[in-house]
């Protein structure tokens, strides 16, 4: 009898450009996190593979399948792995999760655009939204605020959970001047 075949986790950072805002520091301690645990992971059959620019890659860690990000991407994805779970870890990422992923997850940190754009940028942005929720499974936010956005401006029916982001301690980090 073959063994089962393993569950295949994808978690797309996007283009990560910036490891010095929300989203860089967001990125950088969920895959540092997820891939000191991937042995463990890999034990109970779960494989993880991470998805972002090939240089960012190293940056997110070890013991990991690493999967690099490309333009055509926002049109066609498709991988030789078929996923079970593909976990977009914010809203902004515009390329698309691979053809025939089971489950599509994504975390939304804010629905900004809806207080500060008006006219056609407010309906352009409403509709990338809508369309990039309409081809998801689950929406993961951080606060129970935007839960609410997501249900009222989004438009998303499916399963919304919340979980509260954590913060690295900075105490014993080296303090300068402002």
């Amino acid at each position: 009898m073959s063994p089962p075949r393993p569950v295949h986790v994808g978690v797309s950072f996007g283009k990560l450009e910036s490891l010095h805002d929300g989203l860089g520091e967001f990125s950088l301690q969920l895959a540092r996190r997820l891939a000191a645990r991937a042995p463990e992971l890999e034990a109970e059959g779960i494989r993880l593979h991470f998805h972002t620019r090939r240089h960012r890659l190293p940056l997110l860690g070890e013991g990991v399948g690493r999967l690099e990000l490309h333009r055509i991407q926002k049109y066609l994805h498709v991988r030789p792995v078929r996923f079970d779970v593909w976990h977009r870890t914010h809203q902004l990422i515009s390329h698309l999760p691979p053809l025939g992923a089971r489950h599509r997850m994504v975390t939304v940190h804010d629905f900004n655009y809806v207080y500060g754009k008006t006219g056609r940028e407010l309906e352009r942005q409403t509709r990338r939204s809508r369309r990039m929720l309409a081809g998801t499974d689950l929406v993961v936010t951080d606060t129970r605020y935007v839960a609410g956005d997501v249900r009222g401006h989004g438009g998303f029916r499916g399963p919304v959970e919340t979980i509260h982001l954590g913060a690295r301690s900075l105490v014993g980090d080296p303090q300068e001047p402002v």
